[in-house]
Formats: C-alpha cells, sequence, structure tokens
C-alpha cells in the first residue's frame, strides 16, 4: 500500500492501518484511499475521541469514534492490512487470509473471538 494511518490511543494504544479502509458517517462512506476526500475524512476524525476498537476474528477491525463515524478495515488475502499494539506489550495484528495474531502481556495465550477494547480517548494522527 502506498499509505497508512498511525491511531494513538491515550499514548496507550497505537493502531497502524495499511490496508482497504472506509470511512461511514450517517450515509455517506468514503474510501480512505480514494485521494483528497479520503483524506479529509481521517483528518476530521483527529482528536475526535473514540468510542470502541473492535478487532473482530476474521481478521477485520471496526473503530467507532465519538461523532458516530466507524473506520472499517477488512481482511486481506494477502497483507495484514491492520495492527494494534498496547504499551503493556499486547500485540493484536490481522493476518494474510483473515484471521488473528494476539500476542497478551506475560503470558502465551491465544483470544478466540472478538477483541474488544473500548476508550473514550482522542485519537490523533
Amino acid at each position: 500500500m502506498d499509505h497508512a494511518i498511525w491511531l494513538v490511543l491515550n499514548t496507550e494504544i497505537i493502531i497502524t492501518i495499511e490496508g482497504v479502509s472506509t470511512i461511514t458517517r450517517g450515509s455517506s462512506t468514503v474510501a480512505v484511499e480514494q485521494g483528497p476526500a479520503g483524506l479529509v475524512a481521517v483528518l476530521e476524525r483527529l482528536w475526535t475521541k473514540v468510542s470502541s476498537v473492535t478487532a473482530f476474528k476474521d481478521g477485520r477491525l471496526e473503530i467507532v469514534f465519538g461523532d458516530d463515524a466507524k473506520l472499517d478495515v477488512p481482511a486481506d488475502d494477502n497483507y495484514e492490512p491492520w495492527g494494534l499494539v498496547g504499551d503493556d506489550g499486547m500485540r493484536i495484528v490481522s493476518v494474510p487470509g483473515g484471521g488473528l495474531a494476539v500476542w497478551l502481556p506475560g503470558a502465551a495465550a491465544s483470544v478466540d473471538g472478538t477483541a474488544r477494547i473500548v476508550s473514550s480517548t482522542r485519537s490523533e494522527e
């Protein structure tokens, strides 16, 4: 991909998005990689509170913002479209072909199902 988005949530969680993604608010959906319109949709989220971050077991990522906008990143057959790192050592990555790789701090464990992180912090790009 020729683009990447980094979201920093309260300096505790960093989300990197390098895959195809869309931002939906109301009835309007914009592809982030669409050029200027996509860039505007991303920049409009700057300093907007994040209501929730959901990593689905099929590899999708959904970020809901306080203004009800939603950023969706689907799984990718060939690449890792997104990754999430917590300051406690947690790491979640959407793996090629769908699915999640999950590393939890201090444990050799995996998550079977949906990982959900709820934050009332602001996003920074």
